[in-house]
């Protein structure tokens, strides 16, 4: 806390600390993840570059689980959250080799005032569908206030 900062990787490191990506998707989003890893923070690629990646494990039956990658862009205070930066990120890792999950599920957080974070979630991307993608909708979206206030998020 002492170290805070405003800038995005600061941010990323207070969401993944706090879990606030987990409690998303637990309280908030209509989708069956049961589990979420970061798995690496600022990945940059050729035309764009993602904040983190994360890998989450989703309920797609009873007992049955499917890994399915988490694209995250973080956004601060002054910054909008912009759809065509949103849609190249959720179509990266499809064209990474070491990504095999054939779904991407795109969402960016954003600080919205002193110690809120603003979380959307995009409906995914598959990979027989990603090519042809030339908008991304929302699916759902969710606000956290941290307390005690985390010294720069939005101050």
């Amino acid at each position: 806390r002492r170290l805070g900062r405003n800038d995005e990787p600061w941010l990323i490191q207070v969401i993944a600390r706090l879990r606030i990506v987990e409690a998303h998707f637990s309280l908030v989003s209509e989708r069956s993840i049961k589990q979420i890893d970061l798995l690496q923070m600022s990945v940059k690629l050729a035309g764009t570059e993602i904040d983190a990646l994360f890998l989450g494990h989703e309920e797609v039956g009873p007992g049955n689980f499917e890994e399915v990658i988490i694209t995250c862009e973080a956004k601060r205070g002054r910054d909008d959250i912009l759809e065509d930066q949103i849609l190249r990120q959720a179509k990266a890792p499809f064209s990474m080799p070491q990504i095999t999950q054939k779904r991407v599920i795109p969402i960016a957080v954003k600080c919205v005032a002193p110690s809120t974070i603003y979380v959307v979630e995009f409906e995914e991307l598959t990979r027989t569908n990603y090519a042809a993608a030339n908008s991304i909708t929302t699916s759902c979206d969710s606000l956290f206030e941290i307390k005690p206030p985390v010294p720069g998020i939005c101050s």
